[in-house]
C-alpha cells in the first residue's frame, strides 16, 4: 500500500501555472436563503504548448460565513443546466465541474472546465460576446464589468488599484 500524501494545494499552484488569465469580474450569486453571496471568477485559458485541448477555465472564489452556506452554493453550481448553456453559447462542447474541498473555511471555490469545438477560437471576443451573457443567463448571477488582462504579464486593463488592496488585489496576488 502506498502512503504517499498528495499535497492538493500544490497540485491547483502546478495547473494555474499552465493557465493563462484573460479576465475577471465580481458577481454576486442568490443561495437560497443563504442570502447572496458574492465573489470574483477568473476566466483562463491554457498557455500555449500546454493543452492539446481547447478550454476556458472559470475559478469561482466566494465569501462563504459558514457551512449552511458553502452547502447551498454548491447547489447553485450543482444545479446549473448545462443544456442551456449550450444553447446560449454557440461553440460550447462540454462542461467539467470541480469542486474544490473547502471544509472549515469562510472561501469557497469553484473551477468549472468548459470545453470549446475545435473551430472557436478562446479570445477576449468569444469570452465578452458569448461565454460572458451565456453564463449570467444561466446561472441567475449579478455579474460586474468584465476586465481583461492586457498580456500575459498579468497586467489588467483598469484604472491603479486603491491604496487599500481590494478584494480583486488579494485574488491577484494569489495567481502571481
Amino acid at each position: 500500500m502506498n502512503n504517499k500524501v498528495i499535497d492538493l494545494e500544490k497540485q491547483l499552484r502546478d495547473l494555474l501555472k499552465k493557465e493563462e488569465t484573460m479576465a475577471f469580474f465580481d458577481f454576486e450569486l442568490r443561495a437560497g436563503t443563504a442570502g447572496a453571496v458574492s465573489g470574483v471568477c477568473k476566466i483562463s485559458k491554457p498557455r500555449e504548448g500546454q493543452s492539446k485541448s481547447k478550454y476556458l477555465a472559470l475559478l469561482f472564489i466566494m465569501d462563504t460565513l459558514n457551512a449552511e452556506a458553502r452547502k447551498k452554493i454548491s447547489a447553485v453550481f450543482n444545479d446549473i443546466n448545462w443544456d442551456l448553456f449550450r444553447k446560449r453559447m454557440p461553440g460550447f462542447k462540454s462542461a467539467f465541474p470541480i469542486p474544490y474541498m473547502t471544509l472549515n473555511s469562510e472561501i469557497y471555490f469553484m473551477e468549472t472546465d468548459i470545453y470549446l469545438q475545435k473551430d472557436v477560437a478562446p479570445d477576449q471576443a468569444y469570452v465578452s460576446g458569448t461565454l460572458f451573457p451565456a453564463l449570467i443567463s444561466v446561472t441567475g448571477m449579478k455579474a460586474g464589468e468584465l476586465v481583461f488582462w492586457e498580456d500575459s504579464d498579468q497586467k489588467p486593463q483598469t484604472a491603479p488599484p486603491p491604496a487599500e488592496p481590494s478584494l480583486i488585489e488579494k485574488v491577484r496576488a494569489i495567481f502571481k
